[in-house]
């Protein structure tokens, strides 16, 4: 039984050593199957960068594939930025490729790949990407990243230890911005390392030419590198310099402190050349900012996990300069002044958001900044611009065919036009330096197809609106050419003697004396406007004293060119009746005008005309008929006394403002229920709930989407998808907890 104990002993201890060795032996082939990535560890990393670069213009041949073009690190045995494993760049050509089952997708590739970790068939697949020119647009992104891991490395880490020369960097910097143009759309990852590691250069290579140089900037592209701006800023406070507009519009792009609205995200390239139009005139040279105390440091965070380190000791070893990002009111002062551009662009950014194919159009340019209008017109609208001057030629009034408008400015209906549209064109001929008549927003008159329109040159600082003198001079003017072409034509004296007492009887501005001009040059052309359509709404406003005022002036004008026949008494009764006036005070104030007495005599069969008589010593023929005898001299000075004309500003008609109103509320009630953006009637009314208050928190909203039988979640992404549609971007932005309505979307949304 002893000895069988001890057997049993024997027996133990021989089965855990042999399990031992079992877990030994497994253990080692692990290790083996795993050498591929972590053997470089077990290696003497010894290998100098400067034995391993592979310069631009050198070939080499690695597991069968003929790589051109060089910049690549190739061998055994270099360490990483740390030291401690193996650069992930380093092409070893000893290691295996798969070349039959080639990853060009990717598939096998890590977020930091390496190397000498990536799978064989991932290294064929760089292999080939390289071999070709490392210009394949359809690579996978890692690929590009890997070989732009030993860009970094050259130019930020080598340095320290070799001698890399300029010419070589700036090689470097030439194919990092050859892969940017093929890559960086791509991959916003891509986008933003590459754009970082070339400003970092820049500060590093040549730091004294950067304030001098026009940066790059898109409001699109925010916060890639803040690197050249801080430093650009810093040098201008520094040298007490104004900042070149183009580090002022890097600035606002760049800043995440400085919030860039839809208008400048949707049109960036209107965005920028306002912006430095209004910078010009606002700063001229440029914003000087007195410098802060702190001064600026600067960081790359490099695309490679291998590169840590890299700070600003060795991207910058200049002067220092002041940290102006830091300073409040700088800020504060550009910030304001991005607000008053992107608020100029809004109603443009709404337009084209709503129509998608109008940027450029006549439409879009009634919309536009007058300072950028030119910049970013269609063809066919500068054909239309040259059209429209030759018409012109050296003459301040030209009549264009209604058609015209029609066909360069589209309307909702083919011959007509709605107020809006009328605004708009009236507006779009201000931007290329025209007034046209008819103008809705001076006399509520829209031009037509078939009838003629009247285009001035609009000078300098000319109205856009009426002023209460020109409201009058155009009613006036309305019911005077009514009288003057009532006998069949307007004589020229006619003409002038009505602009000339309209003009300065009423003390009209310079562009409104211009619009008045044009006015009375279209006023004959339309019918419409000589019949009494519309003149007794606006009559009826009028006290007394004033419609007895514009009684007098009628019958002057009716005088002016020294006879008044007997259709010019018809209408000027007939006009005296429109006012409320006696018919019979016409004679009255025809013979107030003279300076002697008045004889009127009987009608003749042959006439009944009014004549003024001649001149002393002229002779009458025979046969003339009897007129009313009108003193000239008397009849010049009634044209001058604008007193009465004057007085009656004070009881002259408004724009009627209420009835507008009045439309939009009725618009609003009958819209309360309508859909948003073709959202479905909960996710409508939700909507409108949402943007009564610009910030929410998620318990609020919560409350807001059970209240409609939503969830919270899937109603914003429902919400922000329509809005996106509509208006290219989103109406709820969500930040932690905190929900922020865009304004602006919310106009779109809802106009």
């Amino acid at each position: 039984m002893e000895s069988l104990g001890w057997w049993v002993i024997i027996a133990v201890v021989l089965f855990f050593l042999i399990r031992r060795n079992d877990k030994s032996g497994k253990k080692d082939i692990n290790r083996k199957a795993n050498e591929p990535s972590r053997g470089a560890k077990s290696r003497v990393l010894d290998a100098s960068a400067q034995s391993c670069w592979l310069p631009m213009g050198h070939a080499v041949e690695i597991q069968g594939y003929s790589v051109p073009g060089g910049m690549i690190y190739v061998g055994d045995g270099l360490a990483n930025g740390r030291g401690i494993d193996v650069e992930p760049s380093l092409i070893n050509p000893k290691l295996k490729v798969n070349r039959r089952e080639v990853d060009y997708s990717g598939d096998h590739m890590g977020y930091w790949p390496s190397y000498s970790n990536i799978h064989p068939a991932s290294r064929a697949a760089y292999l080939e990407w390289l071999a070709g020119g490392r210009k394949d647009s359809s690579a996978n992104i890692g690929y590009v990243f890997l070989f732009f891991y030993g860009l970094e490395r050259r130019c930020l880490l080598d340095p320290n230890k070799h001698s890399v020369s300029a010419t070589e960097i700036l090689e470097i910097t030439r194919e990092v911005q050859r892969l940017r143009d093929l890559y960086a759309e791509k991959s916003g990852s891509f986008d933003g390392y590459s754009a970082r590691f070339l400003d970092a250069i820049k500060l590093n290579s040549s730091p004294e030419t950067i304030l001098s140089e026009n940066p790059a900037s898109d409001p699109n592209m925010r916060n890639k590198s803040e690197i050249l701006v801080k430093f650009a800023l810093g040098k201008a406070a520094s040298a007490d310099q104004p900042i070149p507009v183009g580090w002022a519009l890097a600035w606002v792009c760049q800043d995440p402190e400085i919030k860039l609205r839809t208008s400048a995200k949707r049109c960036p390239e209107e965005f920028q050349a306002l912006f430095r139009a209004r910078y010009a005139e606002r700063y001229g040279e440029g914003l000087v900012i007195k410098p802060g105390k702190t001064q600026a440091r600067f960081y790359y965070a490099p695309a490679s996990n291998s590169l840590s380190g890299v700070h600003d000791s060795q991207l910058y070893n200049g002067p220092s300069v002041p940290d102006v990002l830091t300073l409040k009111k700088p800020r504060r002062l550009i910030s304001e002044f991005t607000d008053e551009v992107m608020d100029e662009l809004d109603s443009y950014s709404r337009f084209v958001g709503r129509e998608k194919e109008s940027r450029g159009s006549f439409q879009a340019l009634a919309l536009m900044p007058k300072p950028i209008s030119k910049l970013f017109e269609k063809p066919e609208v500068a054909a239309f611009r040259e059209k429209l001057f030759e018409r012109l030629g050296t003459e301040d009034i030209a009549e264009i065919p209604g058609q015209w408008i029609f066909e360069q400015f589209p309307t909702g209906k083919p011959d007509q036009m709605t107020k809006k549209e009328a605004v708009l064109l009236a507006q779009a001929f201000e931007k290329i330096g025209l007034g046209v008549v008819p103008d809705v927003r001076f006399t509520n008159h829209k031009p037509t197809l078939a009838q003629p329109a009247v285009i001035f040159r609009l000078r300098e600082g000319a109205p856009s609106a009426p002023s209460k003198e020109f409201e009058l001079a155009a009613l006036l003017m309305r019911l005077s050419i009514m009288v003057a072409d009532s006998d069949g034509e307007i004589s020229s004296e006619e003409e002038q003697h009505l602009e000339r007492h309209l003009e300065s009887g009423l003390g009209l501005e310079a562009g409104e004396r211009d619009r008045l001009r044009a006015h009375l040059q279209w006023l004959p052309k339309d019918a419409a406007t000589r019949g009494m359509t519309g003149l007794k709404k606006r009559v009826e406003a009028l006290d007394i004293v004033a419609r007895t005022a514009i009684g007098n002036v009628l019958v002057t004008v009716a005088s002016s060119d020294g006879e008044i026949d007997a259709r010019e008494v018809a209408m000027l009764q007939k006009l005296y009746r429109l006012l409320g006036l006696d018919p019979n005070n016409v004679y009255m104030q025809a013979h107030a005008i003279a300076a002697a007495p008045v004889t009127v005599r009987s009608a003749q069969p042959q006439t009944d005309d009014y004549k003024i008589p001649k001149k002393p010593g002229g002779e009458v023929s025979q046969g003339e008929p009897p007129r009313v005898a009108l003193d000239e001299a008397a009849l010049s000075r009634k044209r001058h006394d604008t007193e009465q004309v004057k007085a009656l500003l004070s009881s002259i008609f408004s724009d009627e403002p209420e009835e507008e109103e009045i439309e939009i509320k009725v618009l609003s009630n009958e819209t309360s229920n309508s859909s948003i953006a073709g959202l479905d009637s909960e996710h409508s009314v939700l909507v409108r709930e949402i943007i009564s208050q610009q910030k929410w928190t998620r318990v609020e909203l919560e409350v807001l989407a059970s209240k409609h039988s939503l969830l919270l979640d899937g109603a914003l992404d429902t919400i922000n998808e329509a809005a996106l549609d509509l208006c290219g971007a989103p109406l709820i932005e969500e930040d932690a907890d905190s929900f922020e309505i865009d304004v602006e979307i919310v106009e779109e949304m809802t106009a």
